[in-house]
């Protein structure tokens, strides 16, 4: 039976009120009823958040703002679409370029105008029998269920076998995701006995990396792109490979291939950036996040860190008048974010320093000491050092000191960091003062943190309590010793039972390292540690 469209609630996207009321009387006439028309993204945004739409027909050029590319992104980031819901791209450019940045976020279809009526009919039912059919399989994927999903895509198969290569792909990456690597090479393998289709070729690849195959992984990349230079997602692939290989320049030089193809990706401008900046290719990485921050500009999440990396390269490169340009842009666009304030005024004064305008310097560090002593500002770690480094540039010798100790003692495993504020006091030329900055820094940690564990482990757990949560009051983003005194509670209750303060403090120390460390290894013990304590208190209970 024909799928009817009459009930299904549709949202059409477009700038241009003419081609609005066009698009609005095409879905009329295939049978949907009323569909809601919006002029912008934004707009498209605010209906969805306050309504369940079945379709979404949205132009890919949408004016001032953000495009249709960043409203489809944004919509499945803020899981603004049901599993079911389908999203259509229309597009009136015919430059190759803009349709492959429309149809590299992968939306449920997309139409270059003009199209016909029973083209658009013919798309939307299409769309939504695979979507219904498949609502399951989205759930489950949404949820990171891998394991469910492999069973529903199992039984699926045989019930729908025209999504055969849908739920082919579906249950090759839910292997991959569980590390199945042979399985999921098998799976994908098999689909290419009967079609040679990208995306399977891809998968192999991806399976073979999984595998530590790298050379064989590489070769079907290589292989893929040139049968297919415009299938994008495999550029990503082969550059991450040349990553992890420590390739960096071959990484960059992909993704720059890339661009060629669809210029408008700006998550590829800044993993150029990122691979630039590793190798100090300044040039490559002004370019890079001078794209970010430039198309990033009407998107709906612009991020600081773009603007402040982009005047910090400025900065590198004695660039001065465009750096404090970024930094004054940086302000404009994110004016009641003091972090944000207190990192650009930071920069600015290193920047007025190396300019040699000392009276502008002091009033941005000013500016910075006291938007960072603002409540619940909290800087990221080269920011810290940044104003660190502003501190001593503009003989604040005390507040740099302790910027930097503080830095460290919460961050005494980070070697990457370590070398950071090193190479900081070289620049300075303090060099043998930052040494010993460092290492009674970290010996002071190392120590607290060993003596805590002493304790625990010769029975003495109040005392490794009262110890470690000293240290977490002093070292509040140290992982390792906040951590350390969660388990030290929770080893205590174990013990002596449940106890309501002590269990709200390991809930506090969990919290708050999940917010800033959540793949640390000790927090994933403890949290482990934890669940088990409460289960084995349940079960008592």
């Amino acid at each position: 039976m024909p799928m009817d469209l009459n009930r299904s609630r549709t949202l059409v996207v477009d700038d241009h009120p003419g081609m609005l009321a066009s698009l609005s009387r095409a879905l009329e006439a295939c049978g949907i009823r009323s569909p809601h028309a919006v002029r912008s993204a934004r707009e498209a945004v605010a209906r969805l958040r306050n309504m369940r739409y079945d379709i979404v027909l949205a132009d890919f050029d949408l004016g001032a703002g953000p495009d249709g590319q960043q409203l489809l992104e944004y919509c499945r980031n803020e899981h603004l679409l049901t599993p079911t819901a389908v999203f259509i791209m229309v597009t009136a450019e015919r430059a190759y370029d803009r349709v492959m940045s429309a149809a590299e976020l992968a939306p449920d279809d997309y139409l270059v105008k003009p199209f016909t009526e029973e083209a658009l009919r013919l798309r939307l039912v299409r769309a939504l029998e695979r979507k219904k059919a498949l609502a399951v399989i989205h759930e489950l994927r949404a949820l990171g269920r891998h394991e469910d999903l492999l069973q529903a895509c199992d039984r699926l198969i045989g019930a729908e076998p025209r999504f055969a290569f849908d739920l082919a792909r579906t249950k090759g990456d839910a292997l991959i995701a569980l590390a199945r690597y042979d399985e999921a090479q098998a799976v994908f393998e098999q689909v290419l006995q009967t079609r040679a289709i990208p995306w399977a070729r891809l998968g192999v690849a991806r399976a073979l990396e999984g595998l530590r195959r790298y050379a064989e992984a590489r070769s079907v990349l290589t292989e893929l792109l040139a049968d297919a230079p415009e299938y994008l997602a495999a550029y990503d692939e082969l550059s991450r490979l040349h990553g992890r290989c420590d390739n960096d320049d071959d990484a960059k030089a992909v993704l720059q291939m890339a661009l060629e193809v669809s210029p408008n990706a700006v998550h590829r401008h800044k993993a150029i950036g990122e691979l630039a900046l590793r190798v100090h290719d300044l040039e490559t990485a002004e370019a890079a996040y001078g794209a970010v921050v430039r198309k990033s500009r009407h998107g709906f999440a612009p991020n600081p860190d773009d603007h402040l990396t982009l005047s910090r390269i400025y900065m590198d490169r004695s660039k001065y008048p465009q750096a404090l340009d970024a930094l004054a842009e940086a302000k404009r666009t994110f004016p009641g974010a003091a972090a944000v304030q207190a990192s650009a005024s930071a920069i600015e004064s290193l920047v007025h320093s190396k300019a040699e305008s000392p009276r502008d310097a002091r009033r941005a560090l000013d500016e910075a000491l006291a938007a960072a002593h603002s409540a619940g500002v909290a800087l990221a770690q080269d920011i810290t050092l940044d104003l660190a480094q502003a501190c001593y540039m503009n003989k604040r010798e005390a507040e740099g000191a302790s910027l930097v100790q503080r830095l460290v003692s919460n961050n005494h495993e980070d070697s990457r960091l370590i070398e950071d504020v090193r190479r900081m006091y070289r620049e300075i030329d303090r060099e043998e003062q930052g040494e010993t900055l460092v290492e009674r820094c970290v010996d002071n940690a190392v120590s607290i943190n060993n003596e805590g564990v002493a304790r625990a482990k010769n029975g003495d757990l109040e005392g490794a309590i009262e110890l470690l949560e000293e240290a977490a009051r002093t070292m509040p983003d140290n992982a390792h010793i906040v951590m350390n005194a969660a388990h030290a509670l929770i080893s205590h209750m174990q013990i002596h039972g449940l106890q309501a303060d002590k269990h709200e403090r390991v809930e506090s120390y969990l919290q708050r390292v999940r917010l800033r460390h959540p793949e640390h290894p000790k927090y994933l013990q403890v949290t482990e540690l934890h669940r088990q304590f409460l289960q084995a208190a349940q079960a008592a209970a």
